[in-house]
């Protein structure tokens, strides 16, 4: 390394570049057992050289710096300040937390955030050039103009070294918390990222604990200390972990809040409340993702009152939510994220966090060494080339007290057929569809006809002898009422057609089960250079459907049959009563 970067010269649990932060900041608090690393810098290679070793290669800048802080320590410590080295500290009894005051200081309002080139372990290998570039500071900046007031991130033991680890990984560590703080932000940090070997290592996963969380003990820069991210807390190896491991981490954290995270399922909680009966935590956090495009957000009310039924009067954090754009739209996204905050708010749900602030490169690499899933890169409030997507600007005034009034508009994405995905260059917000649910794609966007704008869809029979077309995804909220002018409506061109086409809703439950279809009036005209107009009128919800799908169809007994469909398009009366508030 050049001299621009200190190397991270560390003896015991603080090190160098701690200390000559906090002297730069004038907020040197001397009860924090601090161990100074010039020890290990000065004395132990003089010590060396006199003993007739040879004398470690120091960087005389270094060298000069630690002198100059020697002399500094020791001047304030004949003051009447006293230093206490962090190896007389003892670990904290684990077998009574009840005198502890941990408690959340302010409403969180986070981000889970990795940079867009350097994710998930590569995020700490790469930290000097994170910091020597500025990326550290410039997306720290973009949390903060968002609204958000607390960074999550994640710790690898594997790469940090584990149990104990790296002089290195602990001065990267120290330096974000810096980072972090310095930025107006406070950190949740995630303790046991990517790695189960701590699971069947308790002696370890403690030693880990002291080396990481001990010397933050009371830390106000961080807002959480997390033990896993969505824990498997049904496994009884974890089951038994958690049960020893986080009570030993609430007790090295001292007044600074302790949890874990689960996912999806809120009996998960239940679990959780049993596991830490004893010392029960002071936030719990859940993260919650639609099951599927066909559930897409209806789930989610059912969770949260769940959720605050067996917790109580706890705090909840909704810990993770969002979706990505390279299955759906940006407009779908933004959707999600409005219906998402418009409920935490609805359900009291007053600490949020969002996956995650940038889209990820291609070749990102996740736990255990794989090559992230393509779905997976794109759940950023950022694109990659820097700009926010829709769905920053709903977090952003959810995070500044705006909350959505309503939930997300009931309307037909991309019925006119002009947006191809970037990242996937599937037709945003629409799947092909035959009877056999194949998945073969049998439509594609042609832009040299279009009813209206500059393109249209092109659904071609190829060989199927059933139904073929395309429908949306994700699934619509059913939400309507019936009323004069409620309808579904496109318009379309045909070639060769020797059968029908027609549009067509099916309905499905709260689990996701069909209940039926309604089907439009069949347009069976062979050959039309003019574009006709086909409709479902007086649309009326099937009893007891809580979502539909929108489906453009054909049927040809010619196989070189070739439809186009143009602005499909959703009229109904809204009917968006509010929720009425639970109790809790």
């Amino acid at each position: 390394m050049d001299g621009s970067y200190f190397p991270p010269y560390y003896f015991g649990y603080i090190h160098l570049g701690a200390i000559v932060n906090d002297i730069d900041k004038k907020e040197l608090d001397f009860d924090k057992n601090y161990l100074i690393g010039c020890e290990y810098i000065v004395v132990q290679p003089l010590g060396q050289f006199f003993r007739g070793g040879k004398m470690k290669s120091v960087p005389s800048r270094t060298l000069l710096i630690c002198l100059m802080l020697l002399i500094i320590i020791t001047l304030v410590s004949v003051l009447g300040f006293t230093f206490e080295a962090a190896t007389a500290v003892q670990p904290q009894s684990t077998a009574n937390n009840s005198e502890r005051s941990a408690g959340i200081s302010q409403t969180l309002k986070e981000i889970s955030y990795y940079p867009a080139g350097n994710a998930w372990e590569n995020f700490w290998q790469n930290w000097p050039d994170l910091v020597a570039t500025g990326q550290i500071t410039a997306d720290l900046n973009h949390i903060y103009e968002l609204g958000g007031n607390t960074v999550r991130i994640f710790l690898h033991p594997d790469v940090f070294g584990y149990p104990t680890p790296s002089p290195t990984y602990i001065y990267y560590f120290a330096e974000a918390l810096t980072y972090i703080d310095n930025a107006g932000l406070q950190a949740h940090v995630n303790v046991f990222d990517c790695d189960e070997t701590p699971w069947t290592d308790i002696s370890g996963s403690k030693t880990w604990i002291d080396a990481i969380v001990l010397p933050y003990k009371d830390d106000s820069r961080i807002a959480i200390w997390e033990l896993q991210n969505e824990t498997p807390i049904n496994d009884p190896t974890v089951q038994a972990w958690v049960t020893d491991v986080l009570p030993y981490l609430q007790a090295q954290a001292g007044n600074v809040p302790a949890t874990l995270s689960v996912l999806n399922d809120p009996e998960l909680l239940a679990t959780m409340m049993t596991l830490t009966a004893t010392n029960s935590l002071d936030i719990y956090s859940f993260h919650w993702y639609p099951t599927s495009p066909r559930a897409w957000t209806t789930a989610l009310p059912d969770a949260l009152e769940r959720a605050r039924e067996i917790i109580g009067d706890a705090d909840l954090l909704l810990g993770e939510f969002g979706y990505n754009t390279f299955d759906v739209s940006e407009t779908s996204q933004a959707n999600l994220y409005q219906d998402v905050l418009y409920y935490a708010n609805q359900y009291g749900v007053e600490h949020l966090g969002a996956w995650t602030l940038h889209d990820f490169e291609e070749g990102t690499i996740i736990c255990g060494d794989a090559l992230a899933p393509e779905p997976e890169r794109f759940f950023g409030l950022y694109r990659l080339d820097g700009t926010p997507k829709p769905a920053a600007s709903i977090l952003s005034d959810a995070f500044h007290g705006n909350f959505p009034a309503s939930l997300s508009p009931i309307s037909v994405l991309n019925g006119s057929f002009e947006d191809l995905n970037p990242h996937s260059m599937n037709m945003d917000d629409w799947r092909p569809w035959d009877e056999l649910w194949s998945s073969v794609d049998t439509f594609a966007q042609d832009c040299t006809r279009a009813h209206s704008g500059q393109c249209s869809v092109k659904v071609s029979q190829q060989g199927f002898t059933g139904q073929v077309g395309l429908y949306t995804v994700p699934s619509l909220r059913e939400n309507l009422t019936v009323c004069q002018t409620g309808y579904l409506e496109g318009y379309v061109q045909t070639e060769n057609l020797d059968g029908w086409v027609r549009l067509s809703i099916s309905w499905f439950d709260k689990d996701e089960n069909y209940l039926g279809s309604t089907s439009g009036s069949a347009m069976t005209v062979s050959n039309s250079s003019e574009w006709i107009r086909v409709s479902i009128d007086d649309l009326e919800p099937l009893a007891n459907a809580t979502t539909f799908e929108v489906f453009a169809q054909i049927s040809s007994e010619d196989d070189t049959a070739r439809v186009w469909f143009d602005d499909v398009a959703l009229s109904h009366c809204y009917n968006h009563l509010p929720l009425v508030l639970k109790s809790h």
